[in-house]
């Protein structure tokens, strides 16, 4: 069974929290709900895959909360929140529990901690040479910018480096990484338009497909077929405007 907790925070006034969250932080806003025009909000916002509620009602919980973000890299949240005007309250700084941190509040005083693993503490649980293999698609697509960010939009992929001269950007969903290139025929690197197909197929492993489906579609993605369950997978296929496919899947238990 997968378990879903989702922090709440109290909130005076939401025209205010939203600016921050949304143009701040890059949050998206997934809904929103009033009883009644006019009435306290109460809202689901996202980044990068991970979710929170705002609550302008009164009572439900107690303005001062705190909330904790696992991220890739704490360096590029840093540098991500203050290019967008936000100027967090602690800056990163490693922790002797081997995370390295920073802090953010919010207009009403709710804090917001980010951290990812240091060097030192990733290399005590690999092999001695400290080197970890790993394997990384990079899709190469034509007008590479505007891929970037279809997958913010598409996925909530978060942008952990980029080349701006060079056409080139790694991305994280979730932890989940990848790159996306200008392609580059010289390279022998061709996007599926020059190609006139795709020659590897993207596996995307969410807890909710049909969700992530919806938001990507929303986005400018094309639904091959509907999320479905088959073959102890709860499974959905659609192809991104750049003519890469990508299925989107959980494991059924």
């Amino acid at each position: 069974m997968i378990q879903t907790v989702t922090p709440q925070f109290q909130i005076a006034d939401a025209r205010r929290s939203i600016t921050f969250y949304v143009d701040g932080l890059g949050f998206t806003i997934d809904w929103q709900h009033r009883f009644e025009p006019g009435f306290p909000v109460f809202m689901q916002l996202t980044r990068a895959g991970q979710s929170i509620f705002l609550n302008e009602h009164a009572g439900d919980c107690q303005v001062g909360g705190t909330a904790y973000f696992r991220v890739p890299d704490a360096d590029a949240c840093y540098a991500q929140f203050v290019a967008r005007g936000v100027v967090p309250t602690q800056p990163p700084a490693d922790m002797p529990w081997g995370l390295r941190e920073m802090l953010v509040t919010d207009p009403d005083g709710n804090r917001l901690r980010f951290g990812s693993l240091i060097a030192s503490a990733v290399s005590d649980v690999l092999p001695s040479s400290g080197f970890r293999t790993s394997v990384t698609a990079t899709l190469s697509v034509k007008n590479w910018a505007q891929a970037v960010d279809f997958y913010k939009a598409a996925f909530g992929a978060s942008e952990l480096y980029r080349v701006d001269d060079g056409g080139v950007a790694q991305l994280s969903v979730s932890g989940a990484e990848f790159w996306v290139a200008e392609e580059s025929p010289e390279h022998h690197n061709f996007s599926p338009e020059s190609l006139g197909g795709c020659s590897v197929r993207m596996l995307l492993i969410v807890e909710d497909p049909a969700s992530v489906c919806k938001q990507a579609v929303a986005a400018g993605a094309t639904q091959v077929s509907p999320v479905g369950d088959a073959h102890g997978w709860r499974i959905g296929r659609i192809v991104d405007p750049f003519g890469h496919h990508w299925e989107v899947a959980r494991q059924l238990t």
